[in-house]
C-alpha cells in the first residue's frame, strides 16, 4: 500500500464521520424539545420536593417556600424572604452545547425585586429580571432564554427562583422549555429582495 493510498481513506473516513455527526445533530435539533412545568401545587412529602405538573421525573426543591397567601394559579405560590431566598431549585439534565433554553415564571414583587438564575458550573452564570408580561394583581411574567455555549461541559443545568431583595417576593408557575436550537420564523411565502 503507497502512503498517498493510506492518506486518501483517511481522508475520506473524516469526511464521512463528519458528516454522519452533523445530519445526526441537525435531525435532534429539528425534533428535540422538553417542557417542565412547576406551579407549587403538588408536593412529594417522600423527595421533599415540588412535582413536576405533568408527572415527568424531575423534582422543584424548596417547598418550605410554599404558601397560600398568593398564587398567580391554582392554590400555593412560593413565598421567599432574606430568610428564605429561593424556590423551585431544580437541575436539568442532557444540556448539550448550543442547545437552547427558555425559563419564564410569574413573580409577584412591591419592591421589583426577585430573579430567575441559571448556574452551569464553572462560571457559566446568568439571572434576569427581565419582564415578559404583565398580569393582573401585581403579578408579572419574568422571561430568560440561555443559549449554551459551544465549550459547555457539565450536561446539566440548575435554575431556579431568588429573591435578591430584602423584601417578601412571591413566586409561580415555572416554565422550563429545552431545545436543540432556536426555532427562528421562515419566510417561505416572501418574494425575495433584488437589488440593483
Amino acid at each position: 500500500m503507497t502512503l498517498t493510498f493510506v492518506k486518501n481513506i483517511l481522508f475520506f473516513l473524516i469526511i464521512l464521520v463528519g458528516t454522519g455527526c452533523a445530519v445526526d445533530r441537525e435531525d435532534q435539533a429539528q425534533e428535540f424539545e422538553r417542557r417542565f412545568l412547576c406551579n407549587a401545587e403538588e408536593v412529594n412529602h417522600e423527595k421533599w420536593s415540588f412535582s413536576e405538573a405533568n408527572n415527568k421525573n424531575i423534582w422543584f426543591q424548596n417547598i418550605d417556600a410554599r404558601t397560600n397567601e398568593k398564587a398567580f394559579s391554582g392554590q400555593f405560590s412560593t413565598l421567599l424572604s432574606p430568610e428564605k431566598p429561593y424556590a423551585f431549585t431544580t437541575i436539568v439534565d442532557s444540556i448539550l452545547p448550543d442547545d437552547y433554553i427558555q425559563i419564564k415564571i410569574w413573580r409577584n414583587s412591591e419592591f421589583n425585586e426577585g430573579v430567575l438564575a441559571v448556574d452551569g458550573g464553572n462560571g457559566f452564570y446568568d439571572a434576569s429580571k427581565a419582564v415578559l408580561q404583565q398580569g393582573e394583581n401585581g403579578w408579572e411574567q419574568l422571561f430568560m432564554e440561555i443559549f449554551i455555549p459551544p465549550d459547555f461541559q457539565s450536561g446539566k443545568l440548575k435554575i431556579y427562583a431568588w429573591n435578591n431583595g430584602k423584601g417578601k417576593v412571591y413566586f409561580d408557575d415555572l416554565e422550563i422549555i429545552h431545545h436543540r436550537n432556536k426555532k427562528y420564523p421562515v419566510y417561505d411565502s416572501l418574494p425575495g429582495l433584488t437589488l440593483y
